[in-house]
């Protein structure tokens, strides 16, 4: 799921850029990466049978197309139509309802509070933007809430997103 981390990775690249910069290369983005990665990740479902990206059960690679979709389809993202993915891939959008409504994601997505991502940035200025979670004696501050917000930091949504339907951390690292 390379193509996930490669657009997730150019669009991070746009987060604290200028208005006027962030309007540039998000309106590139969607003229190009976009499309073409969405195009490409329908193209890979409907090869593994149209339900879920492998071995016809969920996996990893379901739970970061779900994140990637959410996060598109947010409108958060200035610039970037939340209905592009519609438009692109609406097998895409299929297979993200699927996953919404497995049981331990409705749960969480039911569980979580909105907030927004300078939350959990309380010593961050604006001109000095923070990328990683705030720590409190090694644990990440209000990590519950990661995944209620579609603009925060993919890794963090997927990672609870994982502990909500039961991935083992022991189960995948071997």
């Amino acid at each position: 799921m390379e193509a996930v981390q490669d657009i997730t990775s150019k669009i991070a690249a746009t987060m604290f850029l200028s208005d006027e910069q962030k309007k540039v290369q998000r309106k590139a983005l969607v003229e190009g990466p976009l499309p073409f990665y969405l195009a490409r990740l329908q193209q890979r479902l409907e090869a593994h049978g149209g339900r879920y990206f492998a071995g016809g059960k969920l996996s990893v690679a379901d739970l970061k197309v779900f994140v990637l979709i959410r996060q598109l389809k947010s409108g958060v993202l200035d610039h970037v139509p939340a209905d592009l993915p519609d438009r692109i891939a609406p097998k895409l959008i299929e297979h993200y309802e699927r996953i919404k409504n497995q049981p331990g994601v409705k749960d969480l997505l039911r569980q979580v509070r909105c907030c927004r991502l300078t939350d959990f940035y309380r010593d961050a200025s604006p001109k000095e933007p923070r990328i990683s979670p705030p720590l409190d004696r090694g644990r990440s501050v209000g990590s519950r809430l990661w995944v209620s917000n579609p603009s925060c930091p993919p890794s963090f949504a997927l990672a609870r997103c994982f502990r909500a339907i039961g991935f083992a951390r022991s189960a995948h690292t071997h």
